[in-house]
């Protein structure tokens, strides 16, 4: 792995957020993930193509609604990695990370007061072709049954519906912004609540009347006058490099517009989990 400044390590390593919803909890502090290849452009690279060559760049974020510090930590308040993972048919597979902690953070974090969005700006070089996200993942303790059980700190492996996008030759496409929204909505009662909570969202236990509806999106939107400028700060070298729009498409739903879903995320029911 190859890089200078903050580097793919760095991008790689530094994604963090929580796993109360997406994963279990622990009580063990999680060491860095381990590292791997992948073909992150670096900080200060120059964006030069070569032959069928080409870059793909947009953002990689994460949405909190309520219950933001227990839904992106585990239960010492640490940060877990989360990435999505993409690779061409017949390729090897790359990940772009979620949300950075000790890389670029300034001006990426948003927090209204109900939803806190974490964004990671990527651009990757590759060889031109259809790629396709396919898989979401969260690196955390995961339980082996068995004789000899035991705990292990690995990926989680959990298929997301795919989506495309395209990489040309010698061109430097944005291809939107991709991510996830969870969070925990309350209801008064539990009537409200299952009238509105339906699959495969999960309504919550609760030492009281009522009943939080807990919910798991996945979100996508291509936006390029607002993601430009953040890619661009973050790859200095693309500052003066003319960027195509060319938005990644679903294959078979299960992405949802991520304006609309911030402004009702129960209004899209039917949304496949994501672990």
């Amino acid at each position: 792995m190859t890089g200078s400044g903050i580097g793919r390590r760095g991008l790689l390593l530094g994604a963090a957020g929580g796993a109360a919803l997406l994963g279990g909890c622990d009580n063990l502090r999680a060491p860095d993930p381990p590292p791997e290849p992948d073909r992150l452009l670096g900080v200060n690279e120059a964006p030069a193509l070569a032959g069928d060559q080409g870059i793909a760049c947009g953002i990689g974020f994460a949405a909190w609604m309520n219950e933001r510090a227990n839904l992106r930590r585990d239960s010492n308040g640490e940060d877990r990695p989360y990435r999505f993972v993409f690779a061409r048919l017949g390729g090897p597979p790359d990940a772009f990370p979620i949300q950075l902690t000790r890389a670029f953070t300034r001006g990426l974090q948003e927090d209204d007061g109900l939803v806190a969005t974490e964004s990671t700006p990527f651009a990757f070089r590759l060889p031109a072709g259809t790629y396709v996200v396919a898989l979401f993942q969260v690196y955390g303790l995961a339980f082996i049954p068995g004789p000899g059980q035991r705990e292990v700190y690995r990926w989680s492996r959990a298929p997301v519906s795919p989506l495309a996008f395209e990489v040309r030759p010698r061109q430097i496409a944005y291809v939107g912004r991709i991510g996830f929204f969870q969070g925990v909505i309350p209801f008064a009662s539990r009537a409200e609540s299952e009238a509105a909570c339906r699959p495969p969202d999960r309504i919550l236990p609760s030492l009281s009347n009522a009943a939080p509806c807990g919910f798991q999106r996945l979100a996508f939107v291509s936006q390029p006058e607002q993601d430009l400028p953040l890619i661009r700060a973050r790859f200095p070298t693309l500052a003066t490099e003319r960027i195509e729009t060319s938005p990644a498409r679903p294959l078979r739903g299960g992405w949802e517009d991520w304006p609309t879903m911030r402004r009702d995320p129960l209004s899209t029911p039917g949304v496949p989990r994501m672990v």
